[in-house]
C-alpha cells in the first residue's frame, strides 16, 4: 500500500485549479524515476513527460 508496484492514476487534474495542478504536476514529477506509473489522462502535461505509461483519453 505505501509502495505500490504500479501507481495508476485517473485523469489527476480533474476538479483542481491552476495552482492545483502545478502541485499536482509537481509532485508526480518528483515521483518520475522512483515510482512506475500509469496515467490516463487527456491533458498534454503528461504525455510521455513524467508516466512511465499513458492513456491517451483525449480520442
Amino acid at each position: 500500500m505505501l509502495k505500490p508496484r504500479l501507481l495508476l492514476i485517473d485523469d489527476p487534474y480533474y476538479l483542481f485549479n491552476k495552482t492545483e495542478r502545478e502541485q499536482i504536476f509537481s509532485l508526480l514529477s518528483s515521483l518520475n524515476g522512483e515510482q512506475p506509473m500509469l496515467i490516463a489522462s487527456a491533458d498534454d502535461d503528461f504525455t510521455n513527460a513524467i508516466a512511465d505509461r499513458m492513456i491517451d483519453l483525449s480520442y
